[in-house]
């Protein structure tokens, strides 16, 4: 889809006539204004008719959106943002505390910041996704006419989630009621077996284990402990042994969600005056309605109210969002004497990976051709690449079993920033 503004100024339609788009360009009736997402401006006078233009956004780690105009749609597609800012994070904080314990320059621990945040602070692996999300909306509509907006917003019970006869009091009564400590409750979930070795009680004592250790970020929840025997306690930490960690469902991103619902509605209504708020259960009886398959993308074509699709466009819109840069000045390796300068250089340009070949400069995440594939850069090697599609396989030529290419191998197509984009079949 292409967007489009009159001479004026004016947002119009936005088209799906490429061909019309590409002789317009050519013969110099148009011209482009913006390229994430693609708008041109027309250079001559036109009708400035529009339709009312509907936008569906299904909130989520994968955000769906889709455009309908006159029962059709014109526009659908997927965004998927990161989630690994909280493990990025923990990676930090042990990197600095591994640096503390090293004669270095660097500042020293500070462990009263914590009362300074403001009212309504987000942690950063929330905050992440809630820029992100708005973000997204803004661009979406920034070169539409006449929109209105309907966001699902949904307020998750993740303890209903669990147990769905859940009521009343039982909401009181978490994983632990009626055992008189953690230990009492680890003995009766795994049967007064050992989780390493399966047996039982061998009158040593019980020692509990931490799954994910603490100074990785790992928790003293239920989940997160296990009962061993004293010689399996040892013997696992010495050869360095995994056990699993119990079987349960994985809330994080509803409470996620549940944490930036609100303000996530505050800031929008303040951004957009033509907004609603929808729930999940009315996505589904619209959705069912319209027979559509459950995806991010058609979830937001129900968002939009549309009770009848005259018109389905074939393609969606794939959008990822990638991390681009690297910071040295959190490497756990210590670089020394000659090598500080370096360091420094690399730290005021963030490390941002790429390489230059014969005049031409190579980045991360670039969007480049191998053979007959498009891809994207995932990393270098010497003077070598791995390329990926947008899907994360891997490209080669010819079918090799290497994974690397030659960049010499390679034709460069396009330069990205922390987002990679791509049209593919629904």
């Amino acid at each position: 889809m292409v967007y489009v503004v009159s001479k004026t100024g004016k947002n119009l339609m936005p088209t799906n006539r490429h061909g019309k788009v590409r002789r317009w360009l050519k013969a110099g009736k148009a011209k482009v204004i913006c390229k994430n997402p693609f708008t041109i401006q027309l250079l001559f006078d036109t009708t400035e008719y529009i339709q009312a233009v509907k936008v569906g956004i299904d909130i989520g780690n994968t955000v769906g959106y889709a455009i309908v105009a006159n029962n059709s749609v014109i526009d659908k597609g997927e965004i998927a943002l990161r989630t690994d800012a909280s493990k990025l994070l923990t990676q930090r904080k042990t990197y600095r505390r591994s640096r503390r314990n090293r004669k270095t320059r660097y500042r020293k621990a500070r462990f009263l910041n914590r009362k300074n945040k403001k009212k309504g602070w987000l942690p950063p692996s929330i905050l992440s996704k809630f820029t992100n999300i708005v973000f997204w909306i803004d661009r979406l509509t920034k070169y539409l006419p006449d929109y209105q907006i309907t966001v699902e917003t949904v307020k998750f019970d993740t303890q209903k989630m669990e147990n769905p006869s859940i009521k009343g009091k039982e909401y009181q009564q978490g994983s632990l009621y009626g055992y008189e400590n953690v230990k009492e409750f680890l003995l009766f979930r795994q049967k007064g077996k050992c989780q390493l070795c399966k047996k039982g009680y061998d009158g040593n004592g019980w020692h509990i284990h931490h799954i994910k250790e603490r100074s990785k970020g790992g928790t003293d929840s239920p989940s997160n402990l296990a009962l061993l025997h004293k010689h399996c306690h040892t013997e696992l930490h010495k050869k360095g042994l995994k056990i699993r960690k119990p079987s349960k469902k994985r809330l994080t991103e509803c409470a996620h969600y549940n944490a930036l619902r609100l303000r996530l509605m505050d800031i929008l209504k303040e951004k957009h005056n033509n907004i609603e708020f929808t729930y999940g259960y009315i996505t589904k009886i619209n959705r069912n309605n319209l027979n559509l398959p459950k995806t991010h993308y058609n979830d937001a074509i129900a968002i939009t109210g549309v009770e009848e699709i005259k018109k389905n466009i074939a393609d969606i819109t794939v959008i990822k969002q990638v991390r681009k840069k690297k910071r040295s000045l959190h490497e756990a390796a210590a670089r020394k004497g000659k090598r500080i300068p370096n360091r420094t250089a690399k730290r005021n340009k963030k490390n941002t990976k790429e390489i230059i070949v014969n005049g031409i400069k190579y980045s991360l995440w670039d969007k480049v051709k191998i053979g007959n594939k498009k891809g994207y850069i995932s990393g270098f090697t010497g003077n070598s690449c791995y390329i990926r599609d947008i899907d994360g396989k891997h490209l080669v030529i010819d079918d090799k079993k290497y994974k690397q290419v030659s960049v010499k191998n390679i034709k460069h197509i396009k330069r990205n920033n922390n987002w990679i984009m791509e049209r593919k079949a629904a």
